[in-house]
């Protein structure tokens, strides 16, 4: 079962190093820490690098792999221990930590994303994204990195207003500190400022990747988010029943795609510029579940209004970003049919869970 699953995960390295193309040279040699590695971010990121450097004729990039807790052989990142080109650093990214090799990048994406999760635990969610986040930027100074890469997300800019366009890095956005979703939020804006100031302050090169709703393997049926308690009930019940407004629609962007354009942003952006990392083709809630249950042979779609969980009744009604930006800027765009990636996740659950 597990070798199938890595199989997936696998396909999905060699699409993003594919996908970024030349650019993944710009870290041949490089030394590149990335926190939150035990995460589906963090561990996408670093199961890439060590793709690339099994195929690249150039010298292998080096990574630090900082997780929160030890990795253990069971761990998402269990497979990799014992690896040359990986260090495994254990450590509070609130805390100084002690690397083993100076950084030439910084990948901070060390948070709670799942709003089950950061609302279960607010004050750790909202510490990684501010205190974490200065560390990483204090680090990235001493170190003169070339580039520190903060993985923020869309939900900075709050409540989207139905119909309205979507939302560019100069939108200021609708969010409130009063807002359940505030503890991740408003501690992301916080971390994109700290960015800013540091840039400016201290001539540290910083970027920030805002990344909108993601879909993919790694995210476990548990989750809280859509797509993944799509495929729970799904598999558990045979039918898929819709939390509150059906209607209600999300630009949902597969993992490698999303992946690619936070290299694409590490090694080439701009200092000081926020990047909209999202789909463009928006689809509505009832739409997304009709698609995940054409997976099983008996499946129907149901809608209920019951919104009492609370990452439930915390989930956005409409926040459409535009990644027109980045693909101006940057030349990325995304490649990967939503169909298609539902389909790799149908396959990834079915071996992996």
């Amino acid at each position: 079962m597990k070798k199938s699953a890595d199989r997936i995960i696998q396909q999905d390295a060699q699409d993003v190093i594919r996908l970024v193309g030349k650019r993944m040279e710009k870290l041949a040699g490089k030394t590149i820490a990335i926190t939150g590695a035990n995460g589906v971010v963090g561990s996408y990121l670093v199961e890439v690098l060590h793709v690339f450097n099994k195929h690249t004729a150039q010298r292998p990039s080096r990574i630090i792999a900082i997780t929160h807790h030890p990795v253990s052989p069971i761990s998402r990142l269990g497979h990799l221990l014992g690896e040359k080109d990986i260090s495994f650093v254990f450590g509070d990214v609130t805390k100084p930590i002690r690397l083993p090799f100076r950084p030439d990048y910084i990948i901070h994406s060390a948070s709670y994303a799942s709003p089950k999760l950061y609302l279960a635990k607010p004050i750790e969610t909202m510490e990684a994204n501010s205190i974490g986040t200065k560390q990483m930027l204090e680090l990235a100074k001493r170190s003169h990195t070339q580039n520190m890469l903060f993985i923020s997300s869309g939900a900075v800019y709050g409540e989207g207003k139905s119909g309205e366009p979507p939302m560019g890095e100069d939108h200021p956005g609708y969010a409130s500190p009063l807002d359940p979703r505030a503890v991740y939020s408003e501690s992301k804006r916080f971390g994109e400022t700290l960015c800013v100031v540091f840039a400016s302050s201290f001539g540290v090169h910083t970027t920030i990747a805002r990344l909108s709703n993601m879909y993919g393997p790694g995210f476990h049926l548990d989750d809280g988010r859509a797509i993944p308690d799509f495929f729970q009930q799904a598999f558990t019940k045979g039918i898929i029943e819709i939390n509150g407004n059906p209607d209600a629609r999300r630009a949902y962007l597969y993992i490698a795609d999303a992946i690619a354009a936070m290299f694409t942003i590490l090694v080439d952006g701009k200092s000081s510029e926020a990047y909209n990392i999202s789909s463009d083709k928006p689809r509505t809630i009832r739409e997304i579940a009709e698609l995940v249950c054409k997976f099983f042979p008996t499946c129907s779609v149901a809608t209920r209004k019951d919104r009492s969980k609370a990452y439930v009744l915390s989930s956005p009604k409409e926040t459409i970003i535009s990644s027109k930006k980045l693909h101006d800027a940057l030349g990325w765009k995304a490649s990967i049919r939503f169909e298609d990636g539902l389909g790799r996740i149908y396959d990834w659950y079915r071996y992996a869970q």
